[in-house]
């Protein structure tokens, strides 16, 4: 396959594949005004992961993690999609074969009318192959 580079190429190869897979990361979540975790200003950048995210880190500052990861949900809480979210919603209505991987962990794909079961069911796919690791 030769490379496209308009958006009508684009479009045009959308419309005719029969199968969609998108791969999502933190990114699509970030235009929600959710932090990342590695880029500029992400989570880990004022705290090593290492110091908050493990069994040791609790035992050794309880009240420091659970304001970390209670920051952490208010943020998810609050959050909305946004036109990334509903794009690939819209997509997953007009594309039968449609998947959308994520690594997220914010809740923003799941419930929005493109397979919510599905969603979850990658996004915990994702989650139990990081926990085996």
């Amino acid at each position: 396959m030769t490379p496209r580079t308009s958006i009508e190429d684009f479009q045009d190869l959308i419309k005719s594949s029969n199968r969609i897979v998108a791969l999502c990361g933190a990114g699509l979540s970030a235009a929600s005004g959710l932090p990342t975790f590695r880029g500029a200003g992400g989570l880990w950048r004022n705290h090593e992961p290492t110091s908050l995210a493990t069994p040791e880190a609790f035992k050794k500052d309880p009240a420091l993690v659970w304001l970390f990861y209670a920051w952490r949900r208010h943020m998810c809480l609050k959050a909305q999609p946004n036109q990334g979210h509903y794009a690939l919603a819209e997509l997953a209505k007009h594309k039968k074969n449609f998947i959308c991987l994520t690594q997220n962990v914010d809740g923003e794909n799941g419930p929005m009318e493109f397979g919510a079961e599905q969603s979850r069911a990658e996004q915990s796919r994702a989650e139990q192959s990081r926990a085996e690791q």
